[in-house]
């Protein structure tokens, strides 16, 4: 019977050195050529991973442990709830803004009322012209601040019926 080819002469013959490092450790841990308590550890790393892989993946999902990874529907529904909760907070912000204009608005049509008729009962005391004229383009800046801020018009009362 022939001899059996030397390894080396062959070309089939690979070294342990030149595996990689992943395959040399199972063949380590398989051949048990460590210490007890290293196979051991490694052992229940491997172990560990490969639960880990599975979790995540979601093969365990009928067990209860459903995968690490965000759904599509779960990520649409919570989306969903944060754009209604911002709509929410959105809509009571604009109607809190325009119940606090429609006050201003309210308060500075009253205040520019109040000033004209005060202007005006000043326009009608004053005998001087120059006061009278000053008195005057004050009055005509309060009518057009009055109809900018209503859009209707209003007109200086007469000295008639200020007294």
């Amino acid at each position: 019977m022939p001899a059996p080819p030397d390894p080396e002469e062959s070309g089939r013959h690979v070294t342990l050195r030149q595996l990689p490092w992943q395959v040399r450790l199972v063949l380590d841990i398989v051949m048990l050529r460590s210490t007890p308590i290293t196979a051991v550890f490694w052992c229940t790393f491997l172990l560990l991973m490969l639960v880990h892989v599975a979790w995540a993946c979601g093969f365990l999902a009928r067990y209860g442990f459903d995968g690490g990874f965000v759904r599509v529907s779960d990520q649409v529904a919570a989306k969903q709830e944060a754009d209604n909760k911002v709509a929410g907070v959105e809509r009571r912000a604009n109607d809190r803004l325009a119940s606090v204009e429609g006050k201003i608005d309210w308060q500075l049509k009253l205040s520019i009322t109040r000033e004209l008729r005060e202007t005006a009962v000043a326009l009608c005391k004053a005998r001087d012209s120059a006061d009278r004229a000053g008195l005057q383009a004050y009055i005509d800046q309060l009518v057009t601040e009055y109809e900018r801020l209503t859009g209707k018009a209003i007109a200086a009362p007469p000295c008639t019926a200020l007294r």
